[in-house]
């Protein structure tokens, strides 16, 4: 098994490792994001009982169910807006 080997220059380095640590910082901001997104969906839909009430509450959201999941019960909804325009929704 052969190497590869790169040669950079101390400038080169320190962009390269500035670039990674910034990528790194961004990815766990994201990560962050989803979470606190991923928690306030759930929450949403704890409080919803059915999928009528969702279709009723969060139009956008029933539309992703897949057909089989649309007369099962499920999901209240404390922040529509703000979750439908961070998952894209309107």
């Amino acid at each position: 098994m052969s190497r590869l080997v790169i040669q950079l220059s101390q400038e080169e380095w320190e962009s390269k490792a500035e670039k990674y640590l910034e990528v790194k910082k961004f990815k766990s901001k994201v990560d962050d994001e989803l979470k606190e997104l991923r928690s306030k969906v759930l929450g949403v839909l704890a409080g919803i009982t059915t999928s009528k009430r969702l279709e009723k509450e969060w139009p956008e959201a029933y539309e992703l169910l897949p057909p089989e999941d649309k007369g099962t019960g499920l999901i209240n909804v404390t922040d529509i807006k703000d979750i439908n325009r961070k998952l894209g929704l309107g």
